[in-house]
């Protein structure tokens, strides 16, 4: 029998975990097209009847993914969501680091997202600058 729990995982969210913390249980990396392609991918069916309740749909992919990754490891995935892709794989399962999760990290993502968004040619300059400087030093 798996005995759920809620977690306090910051003051504002809440995490269903289970205390046998399904032992084995490996996420794989990568783009997803929505939360079926993840459970079956990862063959995690039985966890997301558990999570999401039997017989569940998808809906919010980027939502449910997470609580399926943290009810197995909390805090070691995380999931985001990729806009603008061309291809229908944009759900992103990766492993969460210190870095990813700080509030730089989210700073320098609204950053780039105005860069972007206000001047294109300056971000792509910026990163091919960024490219060549990192190669010299190698």
């Amino acid at each position: 029998m798996i005995v759920k729990y809620l977690k306090l995982v910051s003051s504002k969210r809440l995490v269903l975990t289970n205390k046998n913390k399904t032992m084995g249980t490996k996420i794989k990396y990568g783009r997803y097209m929505s939360t079926y392609g993840f459970v079956q991918e990862n063959e995690l069916e039985k966890v997301a009847d558990s999570v999401l309740g039997k017989d569940w749909e998808a809906e919010d992919d980027v939502t449910q993914i997470q609580m399926i990754c943290d009810y197995i490891k909390p805090d070691k995935y995380v999931v985001t969501h990729i806009s603008g892709l061309k291809y229908e794989e944009d759900i992103e399962v990766r492993a969460m680091d210190s870095f990813t999760s700080s509030s730089v990290y989210e700073w320098m993502n609204l950053f780039v997202d105005f860069v972007q968004e206000y001047d294109r040619n300056i971000y792509n300059s910026a990163c091919e600058y960024a490219n060549k400087i990192q190669e010299e030093w190698k």
